[in-house]
């Protein structure tokens, strides 16, 4: 099923305009130009691109982007179960497991997303869970996170880490030209 030629018949908040071909078109706004390929359906302003949902506000909120990453990271920490619960493997390797394979999948394109206090709390509470899966410690041991964070040897470190790439990123996109559309 195309996409109707007039725009009028999709609801488009956005004012994005649809260049139709067979197989594929354009979405062209005012600062927004993505490829969708076999576009099937509307389903409104979020849509896939390159494994991520795009949620276009005009506030600039991302927390639909950032929920799913999130979620996206608890399952691969939920389908590493047998490796946390394995006696034979330290702490401080699993630990390492965790930042290499699970807290990429976690942040994957962080450096777009808009950091408010709830997300910082959010983060903080996503590397907690992580450790004490590790650490196979209950949500209901009355354990504090500093005595967590002792256990483990560690400390905060995920909201940094999304900080100092949001932080490069920005210094990537301000030694950019002028012309960039970037910028």
């Amino acid at each position: 099923m195309h996409c109707p030629a007039d725009s009028t018949a999709i609801p488009n908040p956005y004012h994005l305009v649809p260049y139709l071909n067979p197989d594929w078109f354009y979405l062209s706004g005012a600062a927004y130009s993505f490829r969708v390929y076999y576009w099937s359906r509307w389903i409104g302003p979020t849509f896939p691109y390159l494994e991520s949902l795009i949620l276009i506000t005009e506030d600039g909120e991302c927390t639909t982007e950032f929920r799913t990453r999130l979620n996206s990271g608890q399952a691969i920490g939920a389908s590493l179960k047998k490796i946390w619960k394995s006696h034979s493997i330290p702490i401080s390797t699993k630990i390492r497991l965790m930042k290499a394979l699970v807290w990429p999948v976690a942040t994957y394109s962080c450096e777009s997303w808009t950091l408010r206090k709830n997300e910082e709390t959010r983060l903080d509470a996503f590397d907690m869970k992580g450790l004490r899966k590790i650490l196979r410690v209950s949500w209901t041991a009355k354990k504090t996170n500093e005595w967590v964070l002792n256990k483990a040897g560690v400390k905060r470190e995920l909201l940094d880490t999304v900080k100092a790439s949001k932080l490069a990123y920005y210094g990537h996109t301000v030694r950019k030209q002028e012309s960039c559309l970037e910028k």
